[in-house]
């Protein structure tokens, strides 16, 4: 749960501008659902490793990629996964087609968007307290989204190959 003494979240923030480019560019949204529902990844600290690598040249081991996820875990668990699956149950059942149940659905996904949008600002609150390098590169961003893997877990060579167009569309 965010920390009431925090202040004001920035909700249009670099990182929030950066996930809106990346997650825009084909095939990166599929990869990183893919990563969400394969690997049990949370993407926006996904996108997170991607641009705190790619714009910042801040290199993280995966000691602080469980700090981070645990600062986002709260938030993501109690009100975005709920959003989350409240809008998929009202995609997916045949019997939710009516137009009423789905201006709700799109009302629904406005909110987890906003959700997501808020654990970003709460996420890049948090990147203050990483030092940033000169340049963004692309090694920062692939060795960020390799500790992140191997913080969850999930460091085999094909999750790293998922996340190919992730690491092109972020250091373009």
């Amino acid at each position: 749960m965010p920390d009431a003494t925090m202040g004001a979240l920035e909700l249009d923030n670099p990182f929030w501008q950066f996930s809106l480019e990346v997650y825009r560019v084909p095939g990166v949204q599929q990869e990183c659902l893919e990563g969400q529902d394969k690997l049990g990844l949370d993407v926006n600290v996904l996108l997170l490793a991607a641009w705190l690598g790619a714009k910042r040249g801040v290199v993280l081991p995966a000691a602080d990629f469980l700090r981070i996820r645990v600062a986002a875990v709260g938030w993501s668990e109690e009100v975005v996964q709920p959003l989350r699956s409240v809008r998929r149950t009202l995609k997916e059942w045949p019997e939710f087609a009516d137009g009423d149940v789905q201006k709700l659905r799109k009302r629904v996904a406005e909110a987890e968007l906003f959700a997501e949008q808020i654990e970003q600002a709460l996420l890049y609150g948090l990147s203050a307290e990483f030092a940033q390098s000169a340049e963004g590169s692309e090694a920062a961003a692939r060795s960020n989204i390799t500790a992140l893997l191997v913080a969850m877990g999930a460091a085999t060579s094909a999750h790293h190959l998922l996340f190919a167009r992730l690491l092109a569309a972020s250091t373009t």
